[in-house]
């Protein structure tokens, strides 16, 4: 019975994970319903489930729901558009409660880790070929307009979607040397499943990397660089050439594209005249038009902003902020000890990996090193709760998982 609960709430889950990743059902009315419809089975589920979080509700959940029911209040009696202005954060949150819920049988939610693997792949290319003929297509998705409803039906995301992909690449890329005993032990492995999960992890990496690379978030690459590099610095398996290798390769990836920008102006003098002249040119006016979107002086205003409406109302908040960071806003908007719950909220579940040790450090270190700068320095989206509460955890556990000897066979001795 319990089994079947368990299975029938993973469905649920997928469903809305599906949803908030897929860019070509952020629209229409009927998806949310549908949607809501998940969340509602999914409770009722849960309050079925003898020992589950809605009979016996842990503190942890308790706190969160006197959190949720706090900022809604506030948001209806004082915001201008009610608790429409919470919608991401409920999102979020609805991953929070999956995760309570199965906090010491995490390993259950691995149906669920593979079903957005296999899918994401799919969103990232779309996304990364509309990036290649239109540089600045994921910052037009941030806006509700007729142009970006055309794009997300064509599969298109945006912002959401590339800071997922960063949240996600150090976990992914710490799964790559698992055995396949590791990764699939709860999904009966054979060497069909085996394979197919080796090309689902590698084409998620491989097309979040080209996404993230091509979107123009300079945060986004930075994140990436520095959760891949522990991820790679804290794995057993990569030889250390390997990790210095890939430690230079990024380094200096990072410096070139510092620079790129005052290189190809001395090769547009150098080209005066040639063939080159305009396609370096038109790379020149792309790079400029992106960084020109979304400059640090616009970003540092808004961060002041979110600042000084704490300052001037520190323990309740002002109701006010900047609208350019998940942290300084919570802190801006509504106070010191919201703001401090809404800290405690997003990181307690990498903190608690992290305090466990074991093999599961590099990736809980990996994980904080992307997650940190991702929501201080931009705001919170719904689809950031998959990778906190699902992703990072069931990966974690997998890497915790014993790996079998030379003399065990896991599937036909495959290692991913």
């Amino acid at each position: 019975m319990k089994l079947r609960i368990l299975t029938a709430q993973n469905i649920a889950v997928s469903g809305v994970a599906i949803w908030a990743t897929a860019p070509t059902l952020a629209y229409g009315g009927l998806y949310r319903i549908i949607v809501a419809l998940l969340v509602l089975i999914w409770f009722a589920l849960e309050a079925g489930r003898p020992g589950g979080l809605v009979r016996r509700p842990t503190r942890r959940a308790l706190l969160v729901l006197a959190y949720i029911l706090c900022l809604s209040t506030i948001e209806v009696i004082f915001g201008p558009r009610g608790a429409v202005t919470l919608a991401q954060l409920y999102i979020f949150l609805f991953f929070f409660a999956v995760y309570e819920s199965r906090r010491r049988e995490i390993s259950t939610l691995e149906p669920v880790f593979w079903c957005v693997v296999a899918t994401l792949p799919v969103w990232m290319y779309k996304t990364y070929g509309a990036l290649q003929l239109n540089p600045g297509v994921a910052r037009m998705l941030v806006r509700d307009s007729q142009e970006a409803l055309e794009l997300s039906s064509q599969g298109v995301g945006g912002y959401g979607l590339v800071y997922l992909s960063v949240l996600l690449m150090p976990v992914l890329v710490s799964l790559v040397p698992l055995h396949s005993t590791q990764l699939l032990a709860n999904l009966r492995p054979s060497k069909a499943r085996t394979y197919a999960a080796k090309l689902a992890l590698f084409a998620c990496i491989v097309f979040g990397l080209a996404l993230i690379a091509s979107a123009g978030y300079s945060i986004a690459l930075y994140s990436t660089v520095l959760g891949v590099s522990l991820s790679l610095a804290f794995n057993r398996s990569a030889g250390a050439g390997l990790i210095v290798r890939a430690l230079v390769v990024m380094v200096c990836f990072l410096i070139v594209l510092a620079y790129l920008p005052n290189i190809l102006q001395k090769l547009l003098i150098l080209m005066d005249g040639t063939l080159f002249e305009k396609k370096i040119s038109d790379l020149l006016n792309s790079l400029q038009a992106t960084s020109a979107a979304g400059t640090l002086g616009d970003r540092v205003d808004m961060y002041s902003r979110s600042v000084e409406s704490f300052v001037a109302n520190p323990v309740f908040g002002s109701l006010q902020s900047g609208g350019h960071s998940a942290v300084l806003d919570q802190f801006g908007r509504y106070g010191l000890f919201i703001g401090i719950l809404f800290v405690w909220i997003l990181f307690f579940v990498p903190l608690r990996d992290l305090r466990a040790g074991g093999s599961g450090v590099g990736v809980s270190l990996a994980f904080m090193a992307a997650f940190v700068p991702v929501t201080v320095l931009n705001t919170l989206v719904g689809a950031f709760g998959i990778a906190v509460y699902v992703m990072f955890p069931v990966a974690a556990t997998m890497i915790r998982r014993k790996r079998p000897s030379n003399g065990e066979s896991g599937v036909g001795g495959v290692s991913l």
